[in-house]
């Protein structure tokens, strides 16, 4: 009994990360009409689907992911700072590193990579 209830545990779970991961892929595909930055964002959103599905095979990839968060984030905030005509786009922007960040909290909580790291 208690095998068949780690099978649908582990069943559930990879239905869940599979779920999100197309999300993440469906995301990168929605960039491709961005003229600004949508190598970047594609490339984020990629990097975060793989991360989801890839769970702890690749050490490296969920801390590259948040150093590109950061980045995008700080370029934001300058941007909101500096401007003297904000555009919506700052503000998608943020939601979608919001969305990263949360994803990759709580990928390295269920992997517990960050120990590993």
């Amino acid at each position: 009994m208690k095998q068949l209830e780690t099978l649908v545990n582990f069943g559930m779970n990879t239905i869940i990360r599979v779920f999100i991961a197309l999300f993440f892929v469906l995301f990168a595909f929605l960039q491709f009409n961005d003229s600004n930055d949508n190598i970047l964002w594609i490339l984020i959103y990629l990097l975060t689907s793989i991360s989801i599905i890839a769970k702890n095979r690749f050490k490296f990839l969920i801390p590259f992911i948040l150093s590109i968060a950061v980045i995008l984030f700080i370029k934001n905030v300058n941007t909101i700072f500096v401007a003297t005509c904000i555009q919506d786009e700052v503000f998608y922007e943020m939601g979608g590193i919001l969305i990263i960040l949360f994803t990759s909290y709580f990928n390295l909580r269920d992997n517990n990579s960050i120990n590993e790291i």
